[in-house]
């Protein structure tokens, strides 16, 4: 008898971390995306089931679910922050200045980042 086999997998805790859930293939292949600055932990339950049907005393189903435990990691997003227009300045040669207010809204990252710091650097350049 020709059989075809299909992964069930079941998201038992987690799934706000995926965008598109996990999902086995026939050949084997786990696939899933994760959702955008989602990271922490999830939990799937996987059978196997074959087209084999339950007739004739028969069994359909891999037996005791395996479970499959997926850790996703927080990334560093990029630290963001605005100029304000309209603060550009000529400045002399050997002059230093300093621009209160120049960069603001000076943010690291997301909540998952706040305990990151942020540095600026600095580059000029001759017109």
């Amino acid at each position: 008898l020709d059989q075809s086999m299909t992964f069930l997998v079941m998201v038992d805790v987690g799934a706000a971390l995926f965008s598109i859930a996990p999902r086995i293939s026939q050949e084997g292949i786990l696939s899933f995306k994760t959702s955008p600055n989602g990271f922490g932990f999830a939990t799937l339950s996987v059978t196997l089931q074959d087209s084999g049907g339950r007739l004739e005393g028969g069994n359909d189903m891999s037996g005791a679910s395996q479970p499959i435990f997926i850790t996703v990691i927080p990334i560093n997003d990029r630290p963001l922050f605005m100029v304000e227009p309209g603060v550009a300045r000529l400045v002399l040669p050997y002059t230093a200045l300093a621009i209160a207010g120049f960069a603001t809204q000076i943010q690291s990252g997301p909540s998952n980042e706040m305990c990151r710091t942020a540095s600026a650097h600095c580059q000029s350049q001759k017109i």
